[in-house]
């Protein structure tokens, strides 16, 4: 949980949430958070269902990271479940599982933003 938190800092904490803003159409007195406001972004060229797919990693280690302060809740099997993770694997792997999924994740971000840009 305690990795789940550093990530949640480094990918969700960390989006420039405004310059997105200003790309995506929000509703007047719409607010969303970094990543429903990304993954907004993203179906602009790939679709809901596709977004919705490249941001669960990300989701996931955000809802994990409360894990680390507070007793993880019932929906903790869809979060590990999100980040590839396996309550059962060894907690090395359960880290390594949860740091390429995501990882895996911006990648792919990065990859649709830069094609959309080139519009390639």
């Amino acid at each position: 949980y305690a990795l789940a938190k550093d990530v949640a800092r480094l990918t969700a904490d960390s989006f420039n949430t405004s310059e997105v803003h200003k790309l995506i159409k929000l509703k007047k007195g719409e607010k969303l958070g970094s990543l429903k406001s990304v993954e907004r972004l993203l179906a602009i060229t790939v679709g809901d269902e596709k977004a919705r797919e490249i941001m669960g990693p990300l989701v996931g280690a955000y809802e994990l990271r409360h894990g680390d302060a507070h007793l993880p809740g019932s929906d903790i099997d869809n979060y590990l479940e999100l980040v590839a993770v396996k309550k059962e694997m060894p907690f090395i792997e359960q880290g390594f599982y949860l740091l390429a999924s995501c990882v895996n994740s911006i990648y792919k971000i990065i990859s649709i933003l830069e094609s959309s840009k080139t519009g390639s």
